[in-house]
């Protein structure tokens, strides 16, 4: 056993300052794993927090710079906290031993699948930058609040998103970037309205994506860690019957956390498409 932290039963964590190295699991609970606060910095092997029975986040500051699997229990709750993951396959894995794991691929967008293992978001801030899936959850994601960015994979065999139940967005912001073959959306089951854009090419990793309303409002900039050919976007500022027009390229004088630019005025860009939205999940078709 090389995990840093490891525990047979459940652990709560509510505060201190952890630096963690370890050639397998950085924290590690066979029962459920609860984190209430403090700071971590976590460079795993193999997991960078992991509960067996379930994973709840509800405060704290975590940076997770190499993992394998950063977040990961057969239920993970994220009901706080300021959360930054780096992983080689799965930024947050919802699963349990006899779930199948990433690269699968799920539904196509807005359609659900079977899974019990759930994902749910209720608060503050998350940024994942991973290899394979950014989210795979092997069950419901559920949406309530906070920030998701997902910077995913490049190659074809996994997504920014992978749920195999419904996506409910009902509040808070989601972007998500990444390769085409396994892309998903949120379902239209949601109440919030999001927009998926499928690009024709592949797009290189700075290239800012810029949506506004037909006001001139901005609704988000965001510049990609990596090629991208795919956006998902979930905002409260995505509304049924406003019109939106999306921009690829240019710049902004926005200050930048986490790929968002705001703060500023974006120029400069070449406008990929105009529409207003009708529906719960709009798809685009642009260059």
């Amino acid at each position: 056993m090389d995990d840093a932290i490891n525990a047979e039963g459940g652990i709560i964590v509510e505060n201190g300052v952890f630096d963690i190295q370890s050639f397998e699991s950085g924290i590690k609970s066979d029962l459920n794993l609860i984190v209430n606060g403090g700071t971590y910095t976590i460079a795993a092997g193999n997991d960078g927090m992991h509960g067996e029975t379930s994973l709840t986040v509800n405060g704290g500051d975590i940076t997770i710079s190499r993992s394998v699997e950063g977040l990961e229990g057969a239920t993970v709750t994220i009901g706080g906290g300021n959360i930054h993951v780096v992983s080689s396959d799965d930024g947050i894995n919802a699963s349990s031993g006899t779930e199948a794991g990433g690269g699968g691929g799920g539904p196509p967008p807005g359609m659900g699948g079977a899974g019990n293992n759930p994902f749910y978001m209720r608060g503050r801030h998350v940024y994942v930058n991973a290899a394979g899936d950014g989210l795979d959850i092997n069950g419901p994601v559920e949406m309530t609040g906070g920030t998701v960015l997902v910077d995913g994979p490049t190659e074809n065999f996994n997504g920014a998103l992978d749920d195999t139940g419904e996506f409910k967005v009902t509040a808070g912001t989601l972007v998500a970037v990444g390769s085409a073959g396994m892309a998903m959306a949120p379902s239209d089951s949601s109440t919030q309205c999001s927009i998926g854009v499928a690009f024709s090419s592949v797009h290189s990793a700075g290239t800012l994506v810029h949506l506004r309303r037909d006001d001139g409002r901005e609704v988000i900039t965001f510049s990609p860690a990596k090629s991208f050919q795919t956006v998902v976007l979930s905002s409260p500022l995505i509304h049924k019957g406003t019109a939106y027009q999306l921009y690829l390229g240019g710049a902004s004088t926005g200050t930048a956390k986490d790929g968002v630019l705001s703060g500023g005025v974006y120029y400069g860009g070449s406008q990929q498409a105009e529409f207003t939205i009708s529906d719960t999940i709009t798809i685009i078709r642009a260059s």
